[in-house]
């Protein structure tokens, strides 16, 4: 096991005291844990990079990673009530279904390349700071006007991007690409 899989494994192990956090309203030791998070992802895809390490473990473990972390930030916010539970409910189907598609192309495609198209890496974008600007809402003193107009972006991209997948995932079934 090569370094950067170990950082990303590392960065899974810490998603439940992040929750923790979160649940016990330690807010900006959540926001600061979920920085550090986000800094070590692009840590271990740096080098993996630099020192030509790149794996098919890593391949699947850095998504897996990245998915979790926003999943279950998703749900313990809306749980909490810091997120409207429209928008957790979006981002957590979409990830179910990419998921069910993934499993289903592998099996019927016997192969499964791994990589984010440039509207799945704006939808991470725009989980990773609406979850961002939720920890930081009492300090920022955000207007609930600029928090739904970053919960209806983030709603437009995890839509996009999803129906995107899914597209791009019949193309490859079909044999079309």
């Amino acid at each position: 096991m090569n370094l950067a899989n170990r950082i990303t494994i590392i960065r899974i192990f810490f998603i439940p005291f992040f929750i923790t956090l979160l649940i016990y309203d330690f807010r900006i030791t959540a926001f600061v844990l979920f920085c550090i998070m986000g800094i070590t992802d692009g840590v271990d895809g740096f080098i993996a990079r630099v020192r030509k390490e790149r794996t098919e473990l890593g391949s699947f473990l850095d998504p897996m990673a990245d998915k979790l972390l926003l999943t279950t930030s998703f749900i313990t916010l809306s749980v909490i009530n810091e997120l409207p539970i429209w928008l957790t409910i979006i981002v957590v189907s979409r990830d179910l279904i990419l998921v069910a598609g993934a499993l289903l192309t592998h099996i019927l495609t016997s192969s499964l390349v791994i990589s984010p198209s440039l509207l799945g890496k704006a939808t991470t974008f725009f989980q990773i700071v609406t979850i961002s600007v939720v920890l930081l809402v009492q300090l920022l003193e955000a207007s609930p006007f600029i928090l739904n107009i970053l919960f209806f972006a983030t709603a437009f991209f995890t839509i996009a991007s999803g129906i995107h997948y899914i597209y791009l995932g019949s193309t490859l079934v079909n044999g079309e690409k």
